[in-house]
């Protein structure tokens, strides 16, 4: 059911991250989490039916469906089997996880393509793949090994019983080093844009760019804006003679949800250009054409540079401001920009280029002006059951303060660290801190820890926060 506001239609979930709904597609697992309401019995019922030619459509979904209805996708969420597309030779084939992967989450399945005619597999396990143990006979291609230790190195193999007798499997390996990705948090928290050429000289693409230059920002269709990424920037010539005063360029497949983290940035010069310019923004939201918020006055007025690089930070309330009466919401399908507007002195040849660099959108404005860092706990309980844990910034609770803004803002549920942070666990009496981010029980332990962390984020350092794992 798509709520309504008004007479517009709002999409709940635009282009979510897939990973918010699927096991772990990172590693060929495309099963649906559990609760990821969006898809599991969500689908619709193919009955059997006669048609009046004769023609019988079989029943598509009663063998295959679980709960009161298909679920959306291939795969069935509680499915004792798990489909594997390919060729079925003489032996299991196409592990899962995948040989050799280290980012297997810590609750990975093992499941494979069996042989060709199997019908039953023994599975063995373990860490040593000189001494594997008999953990499973069964009929079924998906074993559950239980709660992975990430500090380990797996091994595995399936023997399948065909035909022909039993045919002994290869000797696969993993390691449970993913982190899990939060649902909730999946849509997009930042745009950043740093103008790397990208080359395609298909015929298509160069009826668009005479150089094959992949433009990641699209002209008006009607107005003659001219766009090209020259050194890293995007050189943007605004058309002097507009066929439509507001027709902006489009930033497409944003999915953003410009409420969160309502912020632009962005570095600029100008070479010719003696005149002030205005810079417009808007967006797109979900549901159709004609669905544009988009201000027909500038956010700001810039000064000309002469050459000189500027810096440009701004608030989007107002877009999101216009996107919320008209259309109830601040998801941004595609963002709009537009260079120079009906007020300003036309955009002339001897004027050049208007050049933007640095361009980003939505959180990563924050990363330049911040001022502290906290860390105010656990997002939800974290328990081991006596194996060793992973703890992702996606666990805790960070906030940030910034530079001339009272309020603070929370660090993005899905984002990794920026690459200048760091989160530093502290060694405990009953555990010992693996690779950075893996807290290990001592062996025989059971209780709850207490576990200090804090962020390091630049020259910043958040103050010592105590964590709880319960180890049961």
């Amino acid at each position: 059911m798509v709520p309504i506001i008004g007479s517009v239609p709002i999409i709940p979930h635009p282009q979510r991250d897939v990973r918010e709904l699927l096991r772990d597609p990172d590693n060929l697992d495309f099963r649906p989490r559990e609760g990821a309401k969006e898809i599991i019995d969500a689908g619709v019922d193919v009955p059997r039916e006669k048609l009046w030619t004769g023609v019988v459509i079989p029943d598509f979904t009663s063998e295959f469906k679980i709960g009161d209805a298909p679920d959306i996708g291939a795969y069935e969420y509680g499915a004792k089997d798990y489909w594997i597309a390919g060729y079925r030779g003489s032996k299991a084939s196409t592990p899962i996880p995948p040989d050799g992967t280290t980012s297997a989450k810590q609750d990975a399945d093992l499941m494979w393509l069996p042989a060709y005619k199997a019908e039953s597999f023994k599975v063995y396990f373990g860490t040593d793949s000189d001494d594997l143990r008999l953990v499973s006979e069964q009929q079924n291609n998906i074993y559950d090994p239980g709660q992975l230790d990430p500090t380990l190195t797996y091994y595995w193999r399936v023997d399948c019983e065909t035909p022909d007798g039993w045919a002994e499997g290869d000797v696969w390996s993993f390691r449970a080093r993913g982190r899990p990705f939060r649902q909730g948090g999946a849509l997009p928290s930042s745009y950043v844009e740093d103008f790397a050429q990208v080359f395609d000289f298909d015929w298509q693409n160069l009826e668009h760019n005479q150089q094959g230059l992949i433009m990641p920002w699209l002209t008006p269709k009607f107005n003659g804006d001219h766009l090209d990424i020259v050194d890293g920037a995007m050189e943007v010539i605004p058309d002097g003679n507009r066929a439509h005063p507001f027709e902006a360029i489009t930033i497409p497949n944003t999915n953003m949800d410009l409420e969160r983290y309502p912020f632009l940035s962005f570095k600029y010069k100008t070479t010719e250009r003696k005149d002030p310019i205005s810079f417009y923004a808007g967006y797109t939201v979900f549901g159709g054409k004609e669905r544009d918020a988009f201000p027909e006055e500038p956010l700001i007025v810039l000064e000309p540079t002469s050459g000189e690089v500027e810096s440009v930070y701004l608030s989007l309330s107002k877009p999101i401001e216009i996107g919320k009466e008209l259309f109830g919401g601040a998801i941004a399908k595609n963002f709009l920009l537009q260079v120079t507007g009906p007020e300003d002195v036309p955009w002339k040849k001897k004027d050049g280029a208007f050049i933007i660099s640095d361009f980003r959108i939505g959180f990563a404005c924050l990363l330049d002006k911040i001022e502290g860092v906290e860390i105010k706990g656990l997002r939800n309980r974290i328990e081991s059951n006596a194996q060793a844990v992973i703890l992702s910034p996606s666990d805790l609770e960070i906030s940030v303060t910034v530079k001339d803004d009272d309020k603070s803002y929370a660090l993005p549920e899905n984002d990794p660290l920026p690459s200048d942070w760091e989160l530093v666990i502290k060694d405990g009496d009953n555990y010992s801190v693996v690779d950075g981010d893996i807290i290990k029980p001592k062996k025989g332990y059971k209780g709850t820890l207490y576990v200090k962390v804090e962020v390091r984020a630049g020259k910043k350092t958040s103050s010592p926060c105590q964590i709880e794992v319960v180890v049961k």
